[in-house]
């Protein structure tokens, strides 16, 4: 009895011990996050089901600016981003986790088709989101006519107003939060897509490392038994 006890305590000190439950940050990216709305977004929905797959509990959403997320997740071990661009920039700061969609960037515009970098750089402006994948990478690429805003519909907003002559985004991110704009009915011209991005899941070097591969694993299932694509097509 006490060898059965002694050796059950055992199993228990090998287990891993976390942090609190994993906090999921995240900013209102639809149709990938949505703070508000009766479908939480697709990146999120697929890691609820990487957890429920590997018996974490369900993680409590955090919405919030872009800059907030990232600072968390590179500064705590508990907290993961359901949505992130892999950049140059972000690369030491971040783990890597899992990729599981595609997209493509380009500018939008009320007129003609953006449809070079050479042509946007001779734009007076260009509306990005402070921080993001499109930031890094245009001023990267020496831009100088980038206008930082914290949302989307900011960006938006100026599109309209005529304050910025493009907006940078992935097509899937633009043509979403357009329509929940209310503007389904005003032309928004893409431009040809100059770059493609995966999505990955991701959290910061002091998140526990075998955690990480389990987030992985399940993903990677999840993308070969279909549950991706079905998650991804209730948003297209």
């Amino acid at each position: 009895m006490k060898i059965s006890i002694v050796f059950t305590l055992f199993l228990i000190m090998l287990k891993p011990v976390y942090a609190v439950d994993t906090m999921i940050y995240a900013a209102n990216y639809p149709p990938y996050q949505i703070k508000e709305g009766p479908q939480p977004g697709f990146a999120i929905e697929i890691l609820k089901e990487a957890e429920r797959r590997i018996g974490r509990s369900t993680s409590v959403v955090k919405f919030g600016p872009w800059v907030r997320s990232l600072k968390m997740a590179t500064t705590s071990d508990n907290v993961i981003l359901p949505a992130i661009y892999r950049t140059a920039s972000r690369e030491k700061d971040f783990k890597w986790i899992v990729t599981y969609a595609k997209s493509e960037t380009v500018f939008l515009s009320m007129g003609d088709p953006i449809n070079s970098l050479d042509q946007a750089r001779r734009l007076d402006r260009i509306g990005v989101t402070h921080k993001s994948s499109m930031d890094d990478f245009l001023t990267a690429q020496g831009f100088t006519n980038l206008d930082r805003v914290d949302n989307q519909q900011a960006n938006i907003n100026k599109l309209m107003g005529g304050r910025i002559d493009a907006w940078c985004l992935s097509e899937d991110l633009a043509r979403w939060a357009w329509r929940e704009a209310g503007l389904s009915n005003k032309i928004l011209v893409s431009g040809k897509a100059f770059k493609t991005t995966d999505a990955w899941i991701a959290a910061g070097p002091l998140f526990p490392n075998d955690l990480a591969v389990k987030y992985r694993d399940a993903v990677e299932k999840m993308k070969n038994d279909g549950t991706i694509d079905e998650i991804l097509n209730k948003y297209r």
